[in-house]
């Protein structure tokens, strides 16, 4: 204390002093030693206001009180805010997630999240999780009060908590008041809902469908020429190559509107290994079997034998068939319409599930249309494309309102152009599931 002390010196000294207990106290120590001697040996005013350079302690100690005081409060502040964000995430972690889904028995899926997201456990989907149903039927119940009930093959994707990408896949929606402008889309029409209960079919192999059963959607065409409409209870598009959006009969029988709590039985298969009395022919139709190449078939495919070397099982699984055998259906000298029938009895209150092989010989030019009728009850596919000696898997849903004989036919409508060819029909396999929850139907 011989000295006095440069501005930055003293800035160093107050910081050290304000930060150490130890310092102030040596500080006075050394203040009242200076006093003392002032005293003795220089009995004068020790301290002239605004001129000394001692530093005033109770200053120091004041700002530390005020600087305390700031601590304090923020450190209450900080207390708070990871109070809040924690309170946060716990009741995050109990909110509903954005759609969780229930399977029925059997079904088959592969679930995936976005690496972008966080991890999800059990049977839920967050934003960009996706879906693969190979087999059976799921529920989905969205936050927002949506329900669907999606049949297999499927897969889609949560896009946003009211987005839907549906790339392939057969749905029905129910969307309550509350969650009016929910949306789903396909690779060929955005449908946006408007307060209702509807259906979407999408099929990357044929043109995609949407179906009004209650209130009203906005569909738009996702192709070149992008045609919009609103449709109503009862109301049906078909997509076409163009992008126009054609009207189709409704049909609710194509979709599942409750959750089956039961595997499938299996009530009618053929393998084709004998020509069955059951089948009822139209126009020209044939049994063949065995492989062209031997020249013990008509027939020619890709595959070692002409049968298709696949069947299903109760749950509509691939499994390997048995025998050789197969139908043709049509030929050059018949033109469309040649078909095979068969009765399947059916129950009310039941819904039933046709899977079966098809294929075109050779040409390109085959088509083929499965269809279920009883009554005034028809479900039909369309007329699909029969791949040029390959074969291919197919299945559709009907749900009767009535039981009795339904009649299940398999046609050449639709075929064109060469007709030197032959469609080919195999391993048809028809199961029933009952119904616990049927739609409601309004007056």
């Amino acid at each position: 204390m011989d000295r006095d002390l440069s501005e930055k010196e003293f800035e160093e000294f107050e910081r050290h002093l304000m930060s150490s207990p130890e310092a102030q106290e040596r500080y006075l120590d050394h203040v009242d030693v200076e006093n003392l001697l002032s005293q003795k040996f220089a009995p004068k005013e020790l301290v002239k206001p605004g001129v000394s350079k001692v530093f005033d302690v109770s200053a120091v100690l004041q700002k530390q009180v005020r600087k305390t005081l700031r601590i304090s409060a923020f450190a209450a502040a900080a207390v708070v805010m990871v109070s809040m964000v924690s309170l946060h995430l716990f009741f995050a972690a109990d909110q509903a997630p954005l759609l969780a889904f229930e399977t029925a028995p059997g079904t088959e899926f592969k679930l995936t999240h976005s690496k972008t997201h966080r991890e999800t456990e059990g049977m839920i989907l967050e934003k960009g999780s996706r879906l693969e149903l190979s087999h059976g039927t799921v529920e989905l119940t969205f936050g927002s009060g949506v329900k669907s009930i999606v049949t297999a093959p499927a897969d889609f994707s949560l896009v946003d908590d009211d987005l839907l990408s549906l790339r392939k896949g057969t749905a029905w929606f129910h969307v309550p008041q509350e969650a009016v402008g929910f949306k789903v889309i396909t690779p060929e029409l955005n449908i946006v809902d408007l307060g209702t209960e509807f259906g979407v079919l999408a099929d990357g192999k044929e043109f995609d469908e949407v179906h009004v059963f209650k209130g009203k959607v906005k569909v738009t065409s996702m192709r070149a020429k992008r045609e919009s409409a609103e449709l109503s209870k009862g109301d049906a598009r078909r997509i076409d190559l163009i992008g126009r959006l054609g009207e189709i009969p409704i049909q609710s029988s194509l979709f599942v509107t409750a959750l089956p709590r039961e595997s499938p039985t299996v009530v009618f298969e053929d393998q084709f290994n004998e020509a069955l009395p059951e089948w009822i022919s139209t126009g020209m139709t044939r049994y063949g079997s065995g492989n062209y190449l031997n020249g013990d078939s008509m027939i020619n495919t890709v595959a070692e034998s002409d049968h298709s070397g696949i069947h299903f099982d109760r749950m509509g699984r691939e499994v390997p068939a048995v025998g050789d055998g197969f139908y043709a259906i049509g030929s050059s000298m018949s033109p469309p319409r040649n078909s095979v029938s068969a009765a399947i009895p059916v129950i009310h209150g039941k819904r039933y599930t046709v899977y079966f092989r098809y294929a075109g010989s050779h040409n390109e030019s085959q088509r083929i249309t499965a269809t279920v009728s009883l009554d005034n009850d028809t479900v039909s596919t369309g007329s699909l494309h029969a791949p040029d000696q390959e074969w291919e898997s197919h299945s559709f849903v009907f749900t009767p309102r009535t039981s009795g004989n339904a009649i299940l036919t398999f046609d050449d409508s639709g075929t064109f152009g060469d007709r030197d060819s032959d469609l080919l029909l195999d391993s048809v396999v028809v199961t029933s599931i009952p119904i616990f929850s049927p739609r409601r139907t309004d007056k």
